[in-house]
């Protein structure tokens, strides 16, 4: 008889859901260029980069290789894809390496700025940026939230209830693909490798087509969602487009001395009510000292004079708004009328070569210490208990935002800190300095800690109860 050969075990792949770049930011130590990385592996078969890593469920604070923290087994093998299960994984991570770059000329002009300021300069920096760039930036932005195992099984479930408005549409797009309805992270990768595949300016050219058999309504638009005829097409477009067209994006840096936090779920996390809809912001962390935050068009400082944009600001809930956020200049390549019957015109433009060249220019707003700390106390209300944790460069520092968070008199804030109990103890014992610190705790901040860590021992850790709606992401 023949022998039969049985195909050889697939290795497991760890999927970072947070990238090692932006991971390598947060690290514990100085910085290793690569070619200090790569001769490390080489050497010693890993690279010895860690990071500071609190697990909220198990309460443990604690040193962890970057290379284990922040993902998930196998999140985009497509076993369907009997040519290369992992070739998703490879498309992401050629995305992640040109946004690597991008950012790492951000860092760049943030720290020079940095270095180079004193009390009478107080230009702000500016980051310059090509549109070809800028939509990878814009796209890995977009796929960062996407991209993560709770939206794997819920974004294309035609049994979750949020996904009531577009159950029909779901139905008929896992029959026309061929597609399992009870894996909905079968659709959830194809519609993955689409948004890696397409260019971002033509993912917007087929939302134009597809919004012509497509109903949106006011309040769907502000909650970026769309009740659809089932049988409209490129929905999945329309989905990305929203975020791309609706939204515009600044960059902001920490205020001196202070730095932010990162969370499992900080990329994307929606922040603000506008007219009793969540997503006025979308938050992403991307160094201790730099994040980028994208903001409804309607509150650009170019449209704050409109009616519309007026009585939009009566109704709007947010903590984030005084941060003042600029668009970014722009240079085209060539004059383009944009008034409201060319759209389409402009988007065609947007996908040719002689665009790609078209320039932005965003300048970097510095936040104050309060507006620091809004960023972070969103990053902290909204870590889940059941499978959160936090990444942060310098325990010294965030000793100062823990004190504020606790002191905060804000329910919310008293209703969820008790997932830090055990990280304000775990920093109250720490002595001398950490491995990224030239001084430990100061003092002060020791006290602080054993007094409130007392408090947390006398009044018990008490059971979270939901934060209000401003606070949450709707697709956590």
């Amino acid at each position: 008889m023949p022998s039969s050969k049985r195909a050889p075990k697939l290795k497991d792949q760890f999927h970072h859901v947070i990238p090692r770049f932006i991971l390598r930011e947060f690290k514990m130590g100085p910085k290793k260029t690569k070619q200090e990385r790569e001769k490390e592996f080489q050497k010693s078969g890993f690279v010895d980069d860690k990071v500071w890593f609190y697990d909220i469920k198990l309460g443990t604070l604690e040193p962890r290789l970057i290379s284990q923290v922040f993902g998930v087994k196998n999140l985009y093998r497509d076993i369907r894809n009997t040519k290369d299960v992992d070739e998703i994984e490879k498309k992401f991570s050629a995305l992640e390496a040109s946004v690597a770059h991008i950012l790492h000329n951000l860092h760049n002009v943030v720290q020079d700025c940095s270095e180079s300021s004193t009390i009478m300069n107080t230009t702000l920096p500016v980051f310059s940026i090509i549109r070809e760039d800028l939509e990878r930036l814009r796209k890995f932005l977009f796929l960062m939230h996407y991209r993560n195992e709770a939206h794997a099984k819920s974004y294309f479930s035609a049994s979750h209830p949020e996904n009531a408005d577009i159950r029909e549409r779901i139905v008929k797009m896992n029959k026309k693909l061929g597609l399992n309805i009870n894996s909905p992270a079968e659709m959830w990768l194809h519609f993955m490798r689409y948004y890696l595949d397409t260019p971002h300016s033509e993912i917007g050219l087929h939302a134009f087509r597809g919004k012509e058999s497509a109903a949106l309504s006011g309040a769907d638009a502000l909650k970026g969602s769309f009740t659809v005829n089932p049988d409209a097409e490129n929905f999945e477009a329309m989905t990305y487009h929203t975020q791309a067209s609706m939204y515009f994006l600044g960059i902001v840096q920490a205020a001196p001395g202070q730095e932010f936090v990162l969370g499992h779920n900080t990329f994307g996390l929606w922040e603000g009510i506008v007219a009793g809809e969540s997503g006025l912001h979308r938050l992403f962390v991307i160094s201790p000292q730099v994040a980028m935050i994208l903001r409804l068009n309607f509150f650009r400082p170019d449209a704050l004079n409109t009616p519309r944009s007026w009585f939009l600001h009566t109704l709007t809930n947010s903590n984030l708004l005084d941060i003042t956020l600029e668009p970014p200049e722009s240079r085209a390549q060539r004059d383009f009328p944009r008034d409201e019957a060319r759209v389409i015109d402009f988007q065609k433009y947007k996908t040719s070569m002689q665009a790609k060249r078209d320039q932005f220019n965003f300048r970097i707003t510095r936040l104050t210490e309060e507006q620091t700390y809004a960023m972070n106390a969103i990053v902290l209300l909204n870590a889940r208990d059941s499978d959160g944790s936090i990444t942060f460069a310098s325990p010294d520092r965030m000793s100062s935002t823990f004190q504020k968070f606790w002191y905060d008199t804000d329910v919310n804030h008293r209703r969820e800190r008790h997932k830090y109990a055990a990280l304000i103890q775990s920093l109250s014992s720490m002595s001398g300095p950490g491995p990224s610190q030239s001084s430990g705790c100061s003092g002060t901040a020791d006290v602080f800690y054993n007094s409130i860590a007392g408090q947390v021992l006398r009044l018990g850790a008490t059971e979270p109860c939901p934060a209000e709606l401003h606070y949450r992401n709707v697709y956590e």
